[in-house]
C-alpha cells in the first residue's frame, strides 16, 4: 500500500474521500444498470473493497447515514 508521507501538506483526507464515494455509490443504488456497470467492471471491482469499505466506515463511525451504501453492497450478490 502507497503512504504518503504528509497527507495534510497535500490535504489528503482518507476516510473523507472514502466517505464521498460511500455517498456516491448510495445515492446511484437505485438505477439497476449503474449497479450492473459497477460489478461487471472486471479492471476494478472485487466485492471484498466494498465489504471492507463499509466495515471501516462503520468502524471510524465516519458518515451519518451509511443505509445507501449498505443497501448497494447488499445488492451485489443480485449482480455477480
Amino acid at each position: 500500500m502507497t503512504q504518503i508521507k504528509n497527507p495534510e501538506k497535500v490535504a489528503f483526507k482518507p476516510m473523507d474521500l472514502l466517505r464521498d464515494l460511500a455517498v456516491i455509490y448510495g445515492n446511484l443504488s437505485e438505477i439497476e444498470h449503474f449497479c450492473r456497470g459497477v460489478v461487471k467492471d472486471d479492471r476494478s471491482f472485487a466485492t471484498d473493497n466494498f465489504n471492507q469499505a463499509l466495515r471501516r466506515l462503520k468502524a471510524a463511525k465516519s458518515g451519518d447515514n451509511l443505509s445507501d451504501f449498505e443497501k448497494f453492497v447488499s445488492l451485489i450478490p443480485k449482480y455477480t
